[in-house]
């Protein structure tokens, strides 16, 4: 622990300030953009109708346990489960759907580049257990499926790290032990989804940010 840290830690300990523990399994963050269409419920209570190809949106976020070793960071395949949240664009249409997934990469070929990074190709599915609103206050549960293209760039990263922020009115500093991937992911996808009524195509892609394990503590002081 920073001399920084340490005398934050106890004038917050001591004051107004504020001790936030700080705790994270390996995740990917997911954002998707595309477009969907097919038999779409205008709203809950509506049955649904034939559309068009509209845009949609979404995020997912899961838990990938393989990424925290080193020793699985030339791993030919990879596994994560994690939640949902999608929505189309276009008026008139349900809000969103949410719920959970699982989601399993193979890659066909690992390349090493930039030193410690490396590249990885290959193909990625998703298989999804969704919610959507039929009636008020009465949620409808679907599938989904989806496969695609994927492509991922990533570094394996473990040991302390510690920071300090002095130029606000309330100082902060932070401090503790990460361990896992750092990596970006780049996913085309075609997926099809049953949910009610409600049956559709989605192609999409997909961005993904590879985060480590975390562990550790955020400090705040007293506003100054």
């Amino acid at each position: 622990m920073g001399p920084g840290l340490r005398g934050l830690l106890l004038v917050a300990l001591g004051g107004a300030g504020c001790v936030v523990p700080l705790a994270s399994p390996p995740l990917r963050a997911t954002a998707l953009v595309g477009v969907g269409g097919g038999r779409l419920r205008p709203s809950a209570g509506y049955p649904a109708t034939q559309r068009a190809a509209m845009p949609l949106a979404g995020l997912r976020v899961a838990f990938h346990p393989s990424a925290l070793p080193r020793r699985w960071f030339h791993r030919r395949a990879d596994v994560g489960v994690g939640y949902l949240l999608e929505r189309f664009l276009g008026d008139g249409l349900e809000p969103y759907l949410h719920g959970i997934f699982l989601e399993g990469s193979g890659w066909l070929r690992t390349d090493r580049v930039g030193g410690r990074w490396v590249r990885r190709l290959g193909v990625v599915g998703q298989a999804d257990l969704l919610l959507a609103a039929v009636e008020p206050e009465q949620p409808a549960v679907g599938v989904g499926v989806g496969a695609g293209l994927t492509v991922e760039y990533a570094i394996h990263a473990e040991g302390a790290f510690s920071t300090t922020d002095n130029t606000s009115s309330r100082p902060t500093a932070s401090a503790g032990v990460a361990a896992g991937e750092f990596g970006l992911t780049f996913s085309l996808l075609g997926a099809w989804r049953q949910v009610g009524d409600q049956s559709y195509w989605t192609a999409t892609f997909q961005l993904g940010f590879r985060l480590p394990a975390l562990l550790g503590l955020l400090v705040t002081s007293p506003t100054r």
